[in-house]
């Protein structure tokens, strides 16, 4: 009876460090292939912002203003270019060798990036608050975060529809346009940049729902294609 539990008890602990080694390789992986061109020129985009703007004394229709003209690019910088790191480095064997689930690994960044994203937005309106200005900071941050969130995945949906990077760039900012030009007019309650008139509409919830059925298929449409590739 003791041998039998020694035997389950060792049998458990060489399948956790497995699973843990496994878990970190993921990570490790995933964190190696994260950091790339378009992550460095997101980040200093959203830091010019402090150079073009003051965020002192500002109301809810001035940070709207910031945040839904200009912070909200954020996301179509960024997101568009969550798959190419395979591509542009040279490691699809690793990919097609299935040394790693892919899937898995594409999910950690997608997290990585919506965690960033998140921070990006944070680092105007947290400064914005803390210069004495004027606004709910819980509905801005979440605004301005579904707003960059949403275009950045019509960027990468497109991206992987027309497997074509710059199409993908160039949809996501024509639909900021529209957006921009027609004020609403055509998109009603799905109005981009609502919290210009200053209302946190039931539109930015749908906006963030279609964002993650808009990543959840350019991750179906990836693993397909790297399937098809492997076989």
């Amino acid at each position: 009876m003791q041998g039998t539990l020694d035997s389950t008890e060792h049998l458990i602990k060489r399948l956790t460090r497995k699973l843990s080694s496994s878990n970190y390789e993921y990570i490790y992986y995933s964190i190696r292939i994260f950091f790339n061109l378009n992550i460095l020129i997101g980040v200093v985009y959203i830091l010019l912002s402090h150079a073009f703007f003051s965020f002192k004394l500002l109301d809810s229709r001035d940070i709207a203003l910031i945040g839904e003209r200009y912070l909200c690019l954020g996301g179509l910088i960024i997101l568009p270019g969550l798959y190419e790191a395979e591509y542009l480095r040279g490691i699809r064997d690793t990919i097609k060798s299935k040394a790693f689930s892919f899937n898995k690994s594409i999910i950690i960044r997608l997290i990585f990036l919506i965690i960033l994203l998140y921070i990006m937005v944070m680092c105007v309106t947290v400064p914005a608050l803390l210069q004495s200005s004027s606004f709910d900071f819980l509905k801005m941050t979440t605004g301005f975060f579904i707003t960059s969130l949403f275009l950045g995945s019509i960027g990468l949906f497109v991206s992987k529809l027309t497997r074509s990077l710059p199409t993908g760039y160039l949809l996501g900012f024509s639909y900021y346009l529209f957006e921009m030009v027609t004020k609403g007019k055509y998109t009603k309650e799905l109005f981009l940049f609502s919290l210009i008139k200053g209302e946190f509409t039931i539109g930015k919830i749908l906006l963030a729902g279609i964002s993650i059925i808009l990543l959840s298929i350019s991750i179906i449409i990836e693993s397909r294609l790297t399937g098809n590739e492997a076989a």
